[in-house]
């Protein structure tokens, strides 16, 4: 490929060779320089390397290419060739630059990029390419050239390796031989187990281990023992903790333990622990022996390897640490190249290099890390470089290189060529622990795991798991990893030991004490770096008992409350020592800034810069350098801060670094100058759950964690340590609650106005903002503040203020609205503690108050010790610890969140009707009274009082989300209150009126005279009398305002006129309660009149909200009559007939529109008619019910009440003439019967006189609509006398018309016209025309109308419930059912019997059952005694004879009198209707004795009766086997054993039935009662009447061919063709086993589709084959002989798809459904499992055809694909109709329960009773706290049906489907859900609502 040009890729893994191969090729090819003639051929080739790393450019690939082409210019192409060389081409993928992409046009036109064709280079003069990478390329650089992939040797190729390696000692490769193989096996094993991971051995640690084998057997001259094997593996296969690679090798080598004495002697010792492995490595002496050993690459923790290589095996040595810089511009190139000549000087000068956090430094070392030298003169070279600049550089046989990183960083960052090159070890402080520091330790560890562990016990959730709360020990300790205990206790010891003097020695004796000083020091040290919510968790973790110490330790001891005590603890134990402090002090908190720093750090020389303004390490040099040589002075300190201390751990490591460098090196010079440096640095740590940050480095620095970094004087809230152990409503005591001196006592409390510049505050600033002030406090005030807590009570609740006004939910949103009451709240919540009785002061001091009791309430609640514990509980939550940043910030939101609820509360109580604006005004002197009534009105300790417990949603016991502002309009419309707290007053003197109501009536007094007293009495009263007496020149002005409001609260008026109407009619109500009962003055003797006051204006509008209630609905309806009525009203002055003269106007301008002339018009006025009719007829029925005491009402109410009846009946007419409404003749007859209804004068249907007229009108309006189809005076068959109802009538050619049968025989006798005489002429044929027809039609549909119109005005007028009918009515009435004997001679009677009058209204059964059945209702005795007169004159008339018409009447009688006594029945649904039953049953063996028709007829309706309750007792004691004994009791049983003993009552009941059944000895008495349970619990109740020995005598009547065989129904036979032929082939077959007969009728000419004619042989199939299992005789089931027969057919047969044929095989073998068991067909079934069973297969069959019908579709896709209708709507499911019905039901208010179920409330809208749920259960209305409904679609997708035994099984309709409809969908959708389910569970699952078990 180098000699032609074309580019080349050599891919393989590290270890491959590709580099020995590359530079075989460079050798070889010298052209005619080479050794080898065959060579000599080839070109002579000149390779320009450059090294790609993740910082490769373009640029630099660009210019190795040009480089070169130039190299090659001049030169013979033929015989010279230039190559560019890649190395590690994979590395430069990485790079953000994307340099590889300059390849594309380098390798396809060999420039970087050309404008034209002549610019492309032609093959010739193209440079060579190879490309050497451990990874495949991306297919766009890949497919431009020719690509070497070396694939993974196999075990051979390694063995052969090995070979090689060993092969220059062929007595050594002898002793190691045995082992290769066992080797390779071992790698190969570590090589695919770390393939789940990624990476990390390599061939060269094969080889490198091969090598130190091969070294140990060659020195000992002896096979390896364990102990070197152990060696060499771990040092080649070191570093990686997940696999054992020790047990592999041991395993795969088959090497034993060899005792002490057998191991081979070798020239040094083998040590195997971590720091003999490294000491090995880094040693001469063993290099000597074991060849030189790789570089070293050490996985730490946070860098503790530096310290351990230094102390311990470096300590003799000088190193060169080279730490890496982590500032932003020392990534650069030069940083690099800078770092690199220093590795190159200590190369050539043989000192040792320690690299750390250097990562983008290792690719320029790869050939150093890889050993891969060059030896000219008997010294060592090695290319080092970047990109295409390479230099050769000696190495001193000395140079030792070791890279130190962290253990997460190399398994995550570092390449696979890189981590292959070096000799891999895990060194951490674990590693060079003493047995006695171990053990302590492990000591540690535990309390480590129990300090940051929570104890789940602490957490038992309701449902009795464990809440998982998540924290580690990254969350109790700031920059804890798994090193840290180790580093801490090292440290510890270090400190013990140099106290005691021992420096250290490890010889030195270690008692219990040193190990309980080590563990002491080791705690205080990790406890320095607990963050103080971990604290706070303390009582719920395993050091609860330990809770106090630790608490005492952390704030009082060591000083966490802020850095200023921090800082003064620590430079007050340092002023000793010369040398300065080096702090690292972590945060959640905002970093400082320059103002007040001098305050917060606690010194005053301090610098502050900040970690990040450094772009280089240089910069960041020299600004410590300048630092440490200021001028000494005590106490100096350099702040340095720095942000994302996660992000930037390597900065902040290397800056460490740097200042712990710079001050050692200027150790002697500070101390020659005196004074104190000191370094502190502040990391912002991020809070992230486990930890984020890496810390516990050791060393000298000093690490401690402070939550907030600034001192309490400024920030609001306290420290934790004050707050610990206290209750929030304690937090919110006053200095003189708490009872403690105030902070003047101790320090000068600033100024009223200095603390406004403290604690200002502006009103668009949130809580964040606030925290930013760095206000001067002066800095005594601090230790007030921790003594007393100075919890900035004001500031916290102004903080609050905007999350609690945005949690109010009104009903209409508006920004300004909540701007407003920002706005006012601010104003009167002072900025800081104002002791003065100003509004604002006196506002708060009660606000706060409220608070604290809602807040005691709420502590309360909790369980014993709870309250204390809200800061635990905060710190329990990561979100809530996270929201704040600080853990003392986030227990400021913490309280916030608890007061913020209880504070939108207050004020949704305050704002009611905009009560907030009454106390707000811009002076106060103008509207003092008002301000100091609504102060006076809130200070009440009575009045307008919240409970905790209201706040609470039922189900979560937690406080509601959305608190709504509730207008107290009516029906919830807003108004602007004009009285403070005219709410409030109102339900308050709404309470007392009920009080007094009920006083007044024992008393016998006035209403508002009691009323009055109470008020007065009561602490409101005296409130309100204060304000109405300080005001007494103004106070009818006081009690119009209350007035005004009173008026909203209780009528929404939708006009000013409207409203001040209402306002007078309540003051009319005054002068009617002094009307009605008047109240004598004893002083005077006159009639005491009612003075106008809040308690008379409720007392007056108690009287007479019912008439103002019916005033609303009727102006609601006509708002045009407003004006009207205010003209009338202002002259009647006395009474109150507001309502009267509303009501006159409606009907009024109703009866004006009466005349009906159109269609139009008939159908505008029957539409305002039914809108009319609930107003009208309400305000009549209340009158009815509580009587008329006025004249001018009395009046009034009698004219509306007739005009009202004559627009009713008119009203019934139009409606029932709808049919006719295009016939002019109704437009006559509707004026007529108007003016019919007018004659009458008193219309009353309640009178007979009324009703006779109406059937008077009734009747010539049917003749009259005869004569007009028939022709005058032809309103019936002039011979027979009947109507056309039904008739056929014939026209004669004279013009008269008869019906056909009566014309028929008059002319056989006389041809000629009955009535004129006229002659018909011959031929004339009987018969009627189509206009006849159609006239006879239209007349009985006229009829009819006419009888449903009297139908419904007699059942809703004349037997109404307000008054009963006339004794007059019921007889006319009778007359209607029965027909009286017709006067006249004897042979009248010669016609059939019938007991009807041919002029009456209808004689139908359904009629005659009707009118009887309201007879019943009214007065049973009285009917009763009719009925009996009529059944007596019928038997004289018949003279023993039986008709048809008798019977029908009987018939109807006794169903009346059954529906009779189910309406009679008592509510009690058991022992009502079962003493009835009873009761009947007694009286019926009597009656049925009697002679009289109408007592048998009674008797049998009682039998009737109490076999149907008998049947219900049945069906629940069969039906409820199984059940608990309190479900039974619920369903007419008292229990539910399997014996079931009956209760008393119930077994009475079915003695007794037994015995009239017995008794009357009729069978069909046994028949009802079996059809009676069938209809209700279907035909499984027979099969287990006959199991039950105690009901068995019920299904006696029925006979069965043989017991217990199964009687399985066909639903199949609907198909008829070709079904019933195919069953009787497929029976044939069975009998014959011979499948001739079915082959026979498969092969006839279709008649039917291919689809019908499989889908009927399946049918057939299971009919004649499945079924047959049902026997349990196996004698009569199909025989397994023919089963196969058949079962070979179908699968050999031509006429059926492959579906078809599987689903066979199932039917023959019973095998469908499976697993399902309810599918198959089993012996014992019930008659309703066969047939389930059968329709289920039924409709798989039907399915499994191709879909043709789109109404089929989704329930085929949810059988085959059920996953794609999850999100689907089933068909058939419940519509959820809540957003149609808020839109439809007007006038009302929505709101939901506690788990979002709607309920709406009417009238006023405000629930005033507590329910429950209907869905869930909940409690729902008064007191609840729902919220108002919102407006969303509540439809759910999938299955919502909820369990089946939760339903109701009765067919109901949904949307515009009929009930059979939907249940026929439901049964298909049922069906196919079972099909699915049986190999697609999950997926049927999926779509089910949560509410069902996944079992059902």
């Amino acid at each position: 490929c180098i000699d032609l040009r074309i580019p080349l890729f050599l891919v393989g893994k590290p270890g491959s060779s590709k580099s020995l191969a590359k530079d075989i090729v460079k050798t070889a090819m010298q052209g005619h320089l080479s050794h080898s003639e065959l060579l000599k051929a080839l070109k002579q080739v000149h390779m320009v390397s450059f090294q790609c790393s993740h910082l490769s450019k373009a640029e630099g690939i660009i210019s190795t290419f040009e480089q070169c082409q130039w190299l090659q210019k001049d030169s013979d192409k033929d015989h010279f060739v230039s190559c560019v060389v890649l190395d590690e081409v994979g590395l430069a993928e990485d790079s953000p630059l994307l340099p590889l992409k300059a390849l594309h046009p380098l390798l396809d036109d060999g420039t970087a990029g050309a404008d034209n064709e002549d610019e492309l280079q032609s093959t010739a003069n193209r440079v060579a390419f190879v490309g050497l990478s451990n990874w495949a390329l991306d297919p766009a650089k890949m497919n431009r050239g020719i690509l070497v992939n070396r694939e993974e040797p196999d075990d051979n190729e390694l063995i052969a390796s090995a070979k090689g390696i060993c092969n220059s000692d062929a007595r050594t490769l002898d002793l190691i031989m045995p082992y290769l193989k066992g080797m390779s096996e071992a790698y190969r094993t570590i090589y695919e187990e770390q393939k789940r991971a990624r990476e990390f051995f390599g061939l060269r640690d094969f080889y490198s281990l091969v090598k130190m084998m091969f070294a140990f057997c060659k020195l000992s001259m002896r096979p390896p023992s364990l102990l070197q094997l152990e060696h060499a593996v771990r040092r080649n296969f070191g570093g990686q903790d997940e696999i054992d690679v020790m047990e592999i090798f041991q395993r795969c080598c088959a090497i034993r333990l060899t005792a002490e004495c057998e191991e081979p002697i070798i020239p040094f010792v083998i040590d195997n622990t971590a720091m003999g492995l490294i000491q090995s490595a880094v040693e001469k002496e063993s290099a000597e022996y074991l060849g030189e050993s790789r570089y070293l690459l050490l996985l730490t923790e946070n860098y503790a390897a530096l310290n351990i290589i230094r102390q311990r095996i470096l300590f003799r040595e000088d190193p060169v640490i080279i730490f890496g810089s982590g500032f932003p511009k020392d990534q650069q190139y030069t940083h690099i190249c800078r770092t690199i000549c220093r590795i190159k000087v200590c190369m050539a000068t043989g000192r040792t290099v320690v690299l750390l956090n250097q990562n983008q430094l290792y690719e320029s070392l790869y050939d150093a890390l890889n050993q891969y030298y060059v030896r000219h003169g008997g010294q060592k070279f090695v290319d080092l470089g970047l990109g295409n600049h390479r230099v050769k550089c000696q190495v001193h046989p000395n140079f030792r290189l070791i890279l130190i990183a962290e253990r997460d960083t190399v398994y995550r960052d570092f390449p696979t060529p890189l981590i292959n090159r070096m000799e891999k070890h895990f060194l951490a402080m674990k590693s060079v622990l003493s047995p006695h520091q171990e053990k302590i330790v492990k000591e540690l560890l535990s309390w480590v795991n129990r300090f940051s562990v929570v104890n789940p016990s602490e957490h038992l959730t309701s449902t009795g798991s464990y809440r998982h709360t998540g924290f580690r020990e990254g969350d109790a300790f700031i920059g804890y990893h798994e090193d840290s205990v180790a580093t801490v206790v090292l440290l510890a010891s270090k400190e013990i030991d140099s106290r005691n003097g021992t420096d250290g020695l490890r010889s030195q004796p270690r008692d219990k004490q040193w190990e309980q000083d080590v563990l002491d020091s080791a705690l205080r040290k990790l406890l320095s770096c607990a963050t103080p919510d971990s604290l706070a968790r303390l009582p719920a973790s395993g050091l609860s008992g330990e809770t106090d110490k630790l608490w005492d330790i952390y704030f009082s001891q060591q000083h966490h409350c802020s850095l200023f005590e921090f800082m003064t603890f620590q430079l007050s134990l340092e002023r000793e020592c010369s040398d300065g402090l080096l702090i690292q002090v972590t945060s959640h908190s905002r970093l400082l800034s320059s103002e007040r720093l001098l305050d917060v750090v606690g010194s005053d020389s301090v610098e502050l810069v900040a970690l990040q303004q450094f772009d280089t390490e240089q910069q960041f040099r020299n600004t410590v350098q300048r630092f440490y040589d200021s001028p000494g002075m005590q106490n100096q300190i350099l702040c340095v801060q720095c942000e994302a201390g996660d992000v930037n751990n390597d900065m902040i490591a290397s800056a460490r670094y740097l200042v712990q460098e710079l001050k050692e090196q200027s150790f002697q010079s500070r101390k020659e100058r005196g004074g104190q440096w000191h370094m502190l640095f502040i990391v912002h740590v991020p809070r992230v759950a486990g930890g984020c940050f890496v810390g516990f480095q050791g060393g000298s620095w000093i690490e401690t964690h402070i939550d907030e970094l600034r001192p309490d004087g400024l920030v609001e809230i306290p420290s934790v340590r004050y707050l610990l152990n206290r209750t929030v409503s304690s937090l919110l005591e006053t200095d003189k609650e708490r009872e403690v001196p105030s902070p003047s006592a101790h320090a000068a409390v600033p100024s009223a106005p200095e603390w406004e510049d403290i604690m200002e505050v502006d009103d668009q600033l949130d809580a964040e903002n606030v925290a930013d002030l760095q206000s001067a406090i002066p800095m005594e005030m601090e230790s007030c503040a921790e003594e007393y807590g100075m919890l900035n009570v004001n500031a916290l609740m102004r903080t609050c203020i905007h999350a609690a006004v945005s949690r109010l939910d009104d009903k209409q949103e508006s920004i300004d609205r909540s701007s407003r009451r920002i706005q006012i709240l601010l104003s009167m919540i002072p900025k800081v503690e104002n002791p003065s009785h100003d509004p604002p002061a006196m506002f708060f001091k009660e606000l706060l108050r409220r608070i604290r009791n809602l807040l005691k309430q709420r502590d309360e609640r909790m369980e014993a010790g709870s309250a204390t514990m809200w800061i635990k509980n905060a710190a329990m939550s990561h979100s809530s610890i996270h929201a704040g940043g600080t853990f003392r910030r986030s227990l400021w939101l913490r309280l916030v969140d608890i007061i913020t609820p209880i504070l939108s509360e207050i004020i949704a109580l305050l704002d009611c009707n905009t009560n907030l604006c009454l106390v707000y005004t811009n002076d106060f002197e103008e509207g003092q009274w008002m301000t100091v009534l609504w102060l006076d009105l809130f200070c009440c300790s009575q009045f307008g009082q919240l409970r905790y417990e209201d706040f609470l949603s039922p189900v979560q016991n937690e406080v509601r989300q959305r608190v709504p502002v509730q207008s107290s309009g009516f029906r919830d419309h807003s108004f602007e209150a004009r009285f403070p707290f005219s709410h409030l007053i109102k339900r308050a003197l709404d309470e007392m009126t009920n009080e007094a109501r009920t006083l007044a009536e024992s008393r016998h007094e006035r209403l508002d005279v009691v009323l009055e007293r109470l008020v007065d009495g009561s602490e409101l009263g005296a409130i309100l009398n204060k304000a109405l007496s300080n005001r007494s020149e103004e106070k009818h002005e006081l009690v119009n305002r209350y007035l005004h409001d009173f008026v909203h609260m209780v009528y929404d008026a939708s006009s000013q006129e409207e409203h001040q109407l209402i306002e007078s009619a309540i003051l009319c109500g005054l002068n009617e309660i002094v009307a009605a009962q008047p109240c004598i003055d004893e002083s005077t003797g006159e009639v005491s009149h009612v003075a106008l006051s809040m308690s008379s204006i409720h007392a007056a509008f108690d009287y007479v909200k019912r008439q103002i209630h019916s005033f609303r609905d009727m102006v609601r309806r006509r708002a045009d009559i407003v004006r009207q009525i205010n003209e009338q009203i202002s002259r009647q002055t006395q009474e109150m007939v507001l309502d009267a003269i509303a009501a006159t106007a409606v009907v009024n301008n109703l009866s004006s529109k009466a005349v009906l002339s159109d269609e139009k018009g008939r159908q505008d006025w029957l539409i305002e008619m039914q809108r009319t009719k609930p107003l009208i007829e309400s305000w009549l029925a209340l009158f009815d019910n509580f009587g008329l005491h006025q004249s001018i009402r009395k009046a009034i109410t009698f004219e509306i009440r007739n005009t009202w009846m004559i627009l009713s009946g008119l009203r019934l007419f139009v409606e029932h003439a709808q049919p006719f409404s295009k016939n002019s003749f109704i437009s006559t007859a509707c004026l007529k019967f108007y003016q019919c209804l007018q004659s009458v004068g008193d219309v009353d249907f309640t009178k007979e006189h009324t009703v006779r007229v109406v059937q008077r009108f009734l009747d010539d309006t049917s003749k009259q609509f005869a004569s007009k189809l028939f022709g005058p005076n032809s309103d019936q068959c002039a011979i027979c006398f009947d109507p056309w109802m039904g008739k056929d009538p014939v026209s004669l050619p004279c013009g008269h018309v008869y019906c056909c049968t009566c014309i028929k025989t008059c002319i056989m006798r006389s041809p000629s016209c009955p009535k004129c005489k006229s002659n018909v002429p011959k031929g004339f044929r009987c018969q009627s025309n189509d206009r006849l027809k159609a006239a006879s039609e239209t007349y009985s549909v006229f009829k009819r109308c006419c009888t449903a119109l009297f139908m419904e005005l007699v059942s809703v007028y004349s037997f109404c419930e307000t008054a009963p009918p006339e004794r007059e009515l019921v007889h006319m009435l009778m007359e209607l059912v029965v027909q009286k004997r017709l006067p006249g001679p004897e042979d009248q009677h010669t016609r059939p019997f019938s007991p009807f009058q041919e002029d009456a209204i209808d004689s139908r059964p359904v009629v005659r059952s009707f009118i009887l059945q309201l007879l019943l209702k009214y007065s049973t005795h009285l009917t009763i005694e009719h009925v009996e007169r009529i059944f007596n004159e019928a038997k004289l008339f018949l003279r023993g004879h039986r008709t048809t018409e008798m019977d029908d009447l009987e018939v109807i009688f006794v169903q009346c009198m059954e529906d009779a006594l189910v309406q009679r029945a008592s509510s009690d649904l058991f022992h009502g209707s079962v003493d009835m039953a009873l009761s009947e049953f007694e009286h019926a063996l009597y009656r049925l004795q009697a002679s009289s028709t109408v007592d048998r007829l009674q008797g049998i309706a009682g039998i009737r009766y109490g076999l149907a309750v008998t049947a219900d007792v049945v069906g629940e004691i069969i039906s409820c086997s199984g059940k608990t004994a309190s479900e039974v009791q619920d369903s007419y049983l008292s229990l539910a054993s399997h014996a079931r003993p009956r209760s008393h009552l119930t077994g009475k009941l079915l003695s007794k039935a037994k015995e009239v059944c017995s008794v009357v000895g009729d069978p069909h008495v046994t028949l009802f009662l079996l059809k009676q349970l069938v209809r209700s619990h279907g035909m499984d109740v027979v099969q287990k009447l006959q199991a039950d020995a105690d009901l068995n005598w019920i299904s006696a009547i029925i006979r069965q061919e043989e017991e217990n065989e199964p009687v399985v129904p066909d639903f199949a036979v609907v198909i008829q063709s070709p079904y019933l032929e195919l069953r009787e082939a497929v029976a044939r077959t069975v009998m014959s086993n011979d499948t001739t007969h079915l082959e026979t009728v498969l092969k006839k000419p279709p008649v039917t589709s291919r689809d019908k004619l499989i889908a009927s042989t399946l049918l057939a199939l299971y009919k004649e084959v499945t079924t047959q299992r049902a026997f349990r005789d196996l004698g009569k089931q199909v025989p397994p002989e023919t089963l196969n027969v058949i079962e070979r057919y179908f699968r050999e047969s031509n006429h059926f798809p492959d579906w078809s044929k599987q689903l066979a095989a199932d039917l023959i073998r019973n095998a469908q459904g499976r697993p399902l068991p309810q599918l198959q067909v089993v012996p014992g079934q019930s008659i309703r499992q066969h047939a389930l069973a059968g329709l289920a297969v039924h409709v798989l069959v039907t399915f499994c055809l191709p879909v043709q019908l789109s109404l089929l579709k989704p329930l085929w896709i949810l059988l085959k694909e059920p996953q794609r209708m999850i999100n689907s709507f089933f068909p058939a499911m419940p519509e959820n109709m809540y957003l149609e019905a808020k839109m439809l039901i007007s006038g009302t208010r929505w709101y939901e329960c506690s788990n979002g179920h709607p309920y709406l409330v009417g009238d006023c809208g405000n629930p005033v009773v507590r329910l429950r749920c209907t869905d869930c259960g909940a409690a729902i209305g008064q007191s609840t706290g729902d919220r108002v409904a919102r407006d969303y679609d509540m439809k759910q997708t999938g299955h919502v049906l909820g369990p089946a035994d939760g339903r109701s099984h009765d067919p109901t309709p949904e949307r515009d489907m009929s009930p059979s409809v939907c249940t026929l969908l439901r049964l298909l959708l049922h069906a196919v859900l079972m099909w699915a389910s049986c190999s697609q569970d999950q997926n049927v699952v999926s779509g089910v609502s949560s509410s069902i078990s996944p079992a059902v």
